[in-house]
């Protein structure tokens, strides 16, 4: 996974912590965070060729998961196998930050709940 990869789920994670303000859980956190990567797209041949070059020369990863999506011949191009690749990335970045995710909402909902026992005083 490439810089850009580990650039682009800080991102995400921090364009999205306005949720934080509507969940219960650290999970749910998570799973939106989960739901937008599927939004992220590599757009453009000349971006797809690019990351496809840098992450999957052989196309063997990108091609797997198309088939696991049931892609066909047909429906491919740089920019499907790119962004499949890419969200899958993505995908995989976010289990690996989601302990350190899950602990400091966590804390920061501690501190919500704190500040809320505070005021009522």
């Amino acid at each position: 996974m490439d810089t850009v990869d580990n650039e682009a789920i800080e991102d995400i994670v921090c364009d999205n912590l306005h949720a934080l303000d509507n969940i219960a859980n650290p999970q749910d956190f998570i799973e939106e965070i989960r739901d937008r990567i599927y939004e992220q797209e590599i757009i453009y041949h000349s971006r797809a060729m690019n990351y496809l070059m840098d992450n999957d020369a052989s196309l063997q990863d990108s091609l797997a998961l198309a088939h696991e999506y049931g892609y066909t011949c047909d429906k491919l191009n740089s920019e499907t196998l790119a962004t499949l690749l890419y969200q899958d990335n993505l995908q995989r970045n976010l289990s690996n930050l989601e302990k350190e995710i899950t602990d400091a909402i966590d804390e920061y909902i501690e501190g919500q709940d704190e500040e809320e026992a505070d005021a009522d005083l």
